[in-house]
């Protein structure tokens, strides 16, 4: 019976080092692929994201229109808007962090931006920054930024108390 056991949890251990290590590697393949996208998303910014935009999802009439996206950065809700005022374009990208999947996702891809931003810093071609605003109901919102060094937007990130939001700027957006 001593035996039993011994083989019984060997396996185990076996079985539970094999799914953290596949865990392990699929985070990491995940976290690379969002960087890889929101590289690309930058540079598709600098076309008014043609590539990206797809179908519509809503017109709001005088403000602005909302399409699908082909490229995703997880499972958030991902869109690309275009003001109708002044054609201007943003990707963005919000997650709920009620839900797992949401909340793995978004965490993921805050800090695959984050890491973009710090590193395009460091290179004194780029500006970045942090400062808090308040939503609604008077809660804190982190929100970090990326511009050029002639301040046009590249990219922010915000971070509430129950959501992530990541929006990256068309090169036609400036410095609104």
């Amino acid at each position: 019976m001593k035996h039993f056991y011994f083989y019984a949890m060997k396996n185990l251990i076996i079985t539970l080092s094999f799914v953290a290590l596949f865990n392990t590697v699929a985070t990491a393949q995940d976290s690379a692929t969002i960087r890889r996208t929101i590289l690309a998303l930058i540079e598709d910014g600098k076309n008014e994201f043609v590539l990206t935009k797809d179908t519509v999802r809503s017109d709001t009439g005088a403000k602005y229109t909302r399409y699908a996206t082909k490229r995703r950065l997880g499972k958030g809700d991902n869109s690309v808007y275009v003001y109708k005022k002044d054609d201007t374009k943003r990707f963005y990208v919000d997650y709920f962090l009620d839900y797992d999947d949401e909340y793995e996702s978004g965490t993921t891809a805050v800090k695959a931006a984050k890491s973009i931003i710090t590193e395009w810093r460091k290179t004194r071609k780029y500006t970045a920054g942090m400062y808090y605003d308040y939503d609604s109901l008077g809660s804190d919102i982190e929100i970090t930024y990326l511009r050029d060094l002639e301040g046009n937007y590249i990219m922010e990130i915000e971070q509430g108390y129950d959501f992530y939001a990541i929006s990256i700027y068309s090169k036609k957006w400036g410095k609104k």
